[in-house]
């Protein structure tokens, strides 16, 4: 009986921590959804931002350093790329799905301190019973998307105890934080070099900068006399 009831308290520890590292795992999944959110809507307006200033500068009488040909191809480009964020942004649903996942956190996390209670409660001779927050673990993570691999491994650093490390678990550890962290900044890296890309294309255009300007005069056609 001894041996049971300390088995089912060994049990009910690991699930407990189970259930920390699942509510971290959601409310990490919810922050990464909410960012990717707020920066490809905020990416979207930089490029039609830049979609509207181009023929803006057109319409004036300065001397723009790319002839209308040229600024009417970057003009398309441009305008494909708002179209291509656009249709991802909204097909995407990276609000409402991180709105999901972060109440999916909270009732995880109540179901944590119930089960807290329970163990501090409980004298060493009682066997703790799991099974109903067991099942009500599972009906809440039914119907929510589960976190990504690099939400589990933000939720892994997040609960080591840096004390309890040896050169090795700190080797390990920043090597975990780099991996995750490209991870992480992965899905940033094609909307960031389209923007860099209009900003140094609207620089170039103005004569501040010369970076792209040679090699699109160049490939302009010569119009003859």
């Amino acid at each position: 009986m001894i041996e049971e009831v300390d088995v089912k308290r060994e049990v009910a520890e690991r699930f407990l921590k189970s259930l920390s590292t699942a509510s971290i795992c959601r409310y990490e999944a919810g922050a990464r959804l909410k960012y990717r959110s707020i920066f490809s809507f905020q990416a979207t307006i930089a490029l039609s931002m830049g979609l509207i200033f181009i023929p803006l500068m057109q319409a004036t009488s300065l001397k723009l350093a790319f002839p209308n040909e040229v600024l009417n191809m970057l003009q398309l480009f441009i305008a494909v790329a708002v179209l291509i964020f656009s249709v991802i942004n909204s097909q995407s649903r990276y609000g409402i799905r991180a709105v999901y996942l972060n109440s999916c956190g909270d009732e995880i996390k109540k179901l944590e301190k119930v089960l807290t209670i329970r163990l501090s409660n409980a004298d060493p001779s009682d066997l703790i019973k799991i099974h109903d927050i067991q099942a009500e673990y599972n009906s809440i993570q039914v119907d929510v998307e589960n976190h990504s691999r690099t939400d589990y491994h933000y939720a892994v650093i997040k609960k080591v105890e840096l004390r309890q490390l040896d050169v090795w678990g700190w080797i390990g550890l920043i090597w975990l934080r780099v991996k995750a962290r490209c991870k992480y900044l992965g899905p940033y890296v094609i909307p960031t070099t389209v923007v860099l890309f209009e900003c140094i294309l609207i620089l170039d255009m103005l004569s501040i900068t010369k970076i792209f300007s040679p090699m699109f005069v160049t490939l302009a056609p010569v119009v003859s006399p």
